[in-house]
């Protein structure tokens, strides 16, 4: 999937703070397995930065959760 963000559009906490700016376009990848766990990752392309940051989830049955934003 491929997203225009803005500000917190997301589940769990926002890149803006490491992107440094509040528009951001996100592009997210999932494997689509059957069997659990399963895993998620997200990037978040700065459009006022030359930044880029990442972060990961792994997906449980109760849910699962993101990991910190990183900038690479």
């Amino acid at each position: 999937y491929i997203f225009h963000c803005q500000d917190t559009y997301l589940q769990g906490t926002s890149p803006t703070s490491v992107l440094g700016g509040n528009a951001f376009l996100l592009i997210g990848f999932s494997n689509i397995v059957k069997e659990m766990p399963r895993f998620g990752v997200q990037l978040a392309i700065s459009f006022n930065t030359n930044k880029i940051a990442i972060r990961n989830a792994k997906y449980i049955e109760s849910g699962g959760s993101w990991s910190a934003w990183r900038a690479v």
